[in-house]
């Protein structure tokens, strides 16, 4: 049995790591520049993260690479799914030469910058005429309260002005990337909906995600004598004979800004469970079996890694996990003890997702997670009598879900 365990385990791994090796071994991807004789060279760019991408590009035709800086092309892309071009902006004071992603490009424009150790910056810019900064600003004033000014709420309603659809949508607009694409697209549509030439597809537009999920689960279960120096040392330690089980839940994650593919996630899984341990000495000596049945509402926390590779989405995740016996039943009178009914421990494990369309993926993942608690006696719930014994619970999870 544990031999078929570790089997499948090494081949769970193996299929969920292979995304992430195929991508070490291909850093580069389909793409194009356009250089300053406004010519299209197609070709591969190396991927990297979207702050470096604001200042070069690393373009390969052929066998050999060359890295461009903005002020040596007019802007750059990755086919179908991202584009570069190159302005001027105003950066610590001074003017400076940087690649602004687009997110939209049609009658009106809406750009980004990445810049090391600060929020976005979003530009838009009309007509493809002057690029206007989209600016909020936080002080603090003589009285000590904070001052928030919304600049950007003012050039959004001069250069959305002709379109009086967007009026009501402006004033309640943040300066997010979802929010503003959505924003700057209705204006498009409105205006000019065949100007639209390119849309960013590679945002991320949902910043919460639910889940509904089935788990396999394989579990073990373990009581163990922490204290033999102060209590009986003939009390061994047990190992239950178990029988897997399913487990049934929903789940919800919520994406962190500015960190694409970072999310934490929380889920609640339902499952009813049932374990034996044979030939059980208890504190009272009585050498008996001991059998829990138990219903179990599981919580485990996570924060979750995905890299989007086209529909593919591998991820590695770990976390907290809270256990909750909702229904703890012990079948044998002669025994004295129970067990807390809250167990804590934690989880890790990894998985893949693949968009099915927007915004539905399935996914399938692998999890171990490991939770304990201590002894105690039923009359006197709370005394601590027989914390020495300690019940682990450790189990393998095979879940299967969908995420929309």
């Amino acid at each position: 049995m544990k031999r078929t365990i570790q089997r499948i385990l090494l081949i769970v791994i193996g299929i969920n790591l292979l995304p992430f090796v195929c991508l070490a071994q291909n850093k580069y991807v389909p793409g194009f520049i356009i250089n300053n004789n406004q010519e299209r060279i197609e070709g591969e760019v190396l991927k990297q993260s979207d702050i470096a991408n604001c200042q070069s590009v690393s373009f390969k035709e052929g066998e050999h690479a060359i890295k461009y800086l903005p002020s040596q092309i007019k802007s750059w892309g990755i086919n179908s799914s991202r584009l570069f071009v190159s302005q001027t902006i105003v950066e610590d004071e001074e003017e400076k030469l940087v690649f602004l992603e687009y997110i939209v490009k049609a009658k009106v424009n809406l750009l980004a910058y990445y810049g090391v150790g600060r929020d976005s910056r979003f530009f838009v810019q009309k007509d493809n005429a002057e690029l206007r900064e989209l600016i909020f600003t936080r002080s603090t004033n003589s009285a000590g309260m904070v001052v928030e000014n919304k600049k950007y709420i003012g050039v959004l309603n001069i250069v959305l002005s002709d379109c009086i659809e967007v009026y009501g949508d402006i004033s309640s607009t943040t300066l997010k990337i979802n929010s503003l694409k959505k924003l700057i697209t209705k204006y498009n549509n409105c205006v000019s909906p065949d100007d639209l030439v390119f849309e960013n597809t590679s945002i991320e537009t949902q910043n919460i995600k639910f889940s509904v999920a089935l788990a396999y689960n394989i579990p073990q279960y373990e009581i163990t004598n922490n204290d033999e120096e102060n209590y009986d040392s003939d009390i061994p330690d047990y190992k239950s004979t178990t029988t897997n089980y399913l487990s049934y839940g929903i789940g919800i994650a919520v994406m962190i800004p500015r960190v694409k593919g970072l999310s934490v996630n929380l889920e609640a899984m339902f499952a009813k469970t049932e374990f034996k341990f044979d030939g059980f000495a208890g504190p009272l000596g009585y050498p008996d079996y001991l059998r829990f049945k138990n219903t179990t509402i599981a919580f485990p926390i996570q924060v979750r890694y995905a890299y989007n590779i086209s529909k593919f989405k591998p991820y590695v995740c770990a976390g907290y996990s809270i256990v909750l016996y909702a229904k703890h039943e012990k079948d044998h009178s002669d025994q004295v003890i129970l067990f807390e009914t809250q167990h804590h421990g934690w989880n890790a494990g990894l998985g893949l997702e693949y968009q099915l369309f927007k915004p539905v993926s399935i996914f399938f993942g692998f999890k171990y997670q490991s939770v304990k608690t201590v002894g105690y006696d039923p009359p006197k719930k709370g005394d601590k009598s027989f914390e020495y014994l300690t019940l682990k619970t450790s189990a393998i999870s095979f879940t299967l879900g969908v995420s929309f």
